[in-house]
């Protein structure tokens, strides 16, 4: 039983893994470009306005595209209903979401620049076309993620990451920082059209839907989003706040080696979080009343994806500076201290990105809203700190400390609540990995930096990962099965 779990597990994480490096690539080519073109200012505002597409869109969308993979993967026979139901929300929502960033633009512009500048308002009212299409992009995907529709999503990714590639390098060079904005819009709308090929057109063969039963069954998908809504809200008010902070104590290109920090950190190990997820809410809110079985679940999704994680780990602990060479410039070599920092945090959010969904899986709104609060309290006065008093290092300190704590949290209030844990061997699998990942890059640091060892440790990193892999199912015939 517990073989086939990992069978199963690791196959879905392998194939959005796969995604993920593929669409990684692509963003790493895309970001290349906009260095060259654009130079830190352009990734500055690229990842300002980001922020607001993500920040307006978790406003407006009631949270529906999360909470409905609860509803959606846990029912057996009425699946059509909540799809249908779920599509409408999210057009509505989609559509709030593009309204309000182009009635506020004005308002949005003072918040984010500091001023009322004609060219920033346009910009702003633009890119609420991207809040729309996102919206609708991420209903829809909810609704594959839900049904475990693993290949077609795994499509959708790497096809609208090419295509929007390709599409948006002549905005960037024609027209450069100008057409951000315009990019960024075409980027989303491109996305949610290949999501949109891919997906069913899943039709209620019981005729129309009545008001009253829509409102009726609209209840629990609403209630668990709103709450899911108000946390994103906080984590998206963060993010927003600290980039408004360094702007303000800062300038625009400190924002710009910011954003390619967190991106390098974040983005790049998001092929692991990104693949564990879409796999593992839907499986674990279809057993969702089963303690025993969500624990060997979470436990077996951690020691996957821990392997997955540990080469890219040491990868970037010991290839920092040559990665941002290559990816951006050597303008950007100071980010450096950021990544070396930052990085070690990423075991802890492992954990706690696991054991977050058991929360949400359960249907527990108010107790994921009340540690998100915690969490988001905690990540903004340590970047607050951090950058005030050691600036983009003290920023990568506060990003190892959130997670560390917010891990601790999750830990503890699983322990109590469900009586959910961390296995013993995994336990002390994970600290040795801790161990491991910090000796590494203290030696890299302090004794000795060469390419040819440093090369030598990532392949033993990744033959490592690989062997630990097969001795829990064999990758041969995993891949002969695939």
């Amino acid at each position: 039983m517990q073989k086939n779990t990992y069978s199963n597990i690791l196959k879905a994480t392998s194939i959005f893994g796969g995604v993920q490096i593929i669409t990684m690539i692509i963003g790493a080519l895309r970001e290349k470009v906009v260095a060259i073109l654009l130079g830190p200012i352009g990734i500055g505002t690229i990842g300002i306005l980001t922020s607001l597409i993500t920040l307006v869109s978790s406003f407006v969308s009631l949270g529906v595209p999360t909470s409905s993979v609860k509803y959606i993967a846990e029912k057996k026979g009425s699946k059509l209903k909540i799809i249908f139901i779920v599509r409408r929300i999210v057009l509505v929502t989609a559509i709030l979401g593009l309204l309000t960033t182009i009635l506020f633009a004005n308002d949005i512009c003072f918040l984010i620049f500091g001023n009322h500048e004609t060219s920033n308002i346009y910009s702003i009212m633009i890119t609420g076309f991207a809040v729309l299409f996102y919206g609708i992009e991420n209903g829809e995907l909810s609704i594959l993620q839900a049904t475990r529709k693993i290949k077609e999503i795994a499509k959708a990714r790497i096809f609208s990451s090419v295509i929007g590639l390709i599409f948006s390098i002549p905005i960037y060079y024609i027209w450069r920082i100008d057409g951000i904005a315009y990019s960024l819009v075409l980027i989303y709308l491109i996305n949610c059209l290949v999501v949109f090929y891919y997906s069913e057109n899943y039709k209620l063969k019981q005729g129309k839907l009545k008001f009253i039963e829509f409102v009726t069954e609209s209840k629990g998908i609403i209630t668990l989003g709103f709450f899911i809504t108000l946390s994103t809200i906080i984590m998206s008010l963060v993010n927003f706040i600290t980039k408004s902070y360094i702007l303000s104590i800062g300038s625009i290109t400190d924002l710009g080696y910011y954003e390619t920090g967190n991106k390098l950190v974040n983005g790049y190990a998001s092929l692991v979080f990104v693949a564990m997820a879409k796999d593992y809410f839907p499986r674990i809110s279809a057993v969702n009343k089963n303690n025993t079985k969500i624990e060997e679940l979470a436990n077996t999704q951690i020691d996957i994806a821990l392997l997955f994680l540990f080469p890219i780990i040491i990868f970037f602990s010991v290839s920092a500076e040559f990665i941002l060479r290559v990816l951006y410039s050597i303008d950007f070599i100071i980010v450096k201290s950021y990544i070396i920092i930052a990085i070690i945090g990423l075991i802890f959010k492992l954990v706690s990105w696991t054991l977050s969904y058991i929360i949400l899986a359960k249907g527990e709104s108010l107790i994921f809203f009340l540690y998100e609060i915690f969490g988001g309290f905690i990540l903004l006065i340590s970047n607050y700190l951090g950058f005030k008093y050691y600036g983009l290092q003290g920023l990568g300190a506060a990003f190892l400390i959130y997670n560390i704590l917010y891990c601790i949290i999750l830990l503890i209030l699983n322990n109590i609540k469900f009586n959910i844990r961390i296995k013993f061997n995994l336990g002390i699998k994970l600290i040795s990995f801790l161990i491991i990942i910090s000796l590494i890059t203290c030696i890299n640091l302090f004794v000795i930096s060469n390419l040819i060892l440093n090369i030598i440790i990532v392949i033993l990193s990744i033959l490592f990962s690989i062997h630990q892999l097969n001795r829990k199912i064999s990758l041969k015939n995993l891949i002969k099965r695939r």
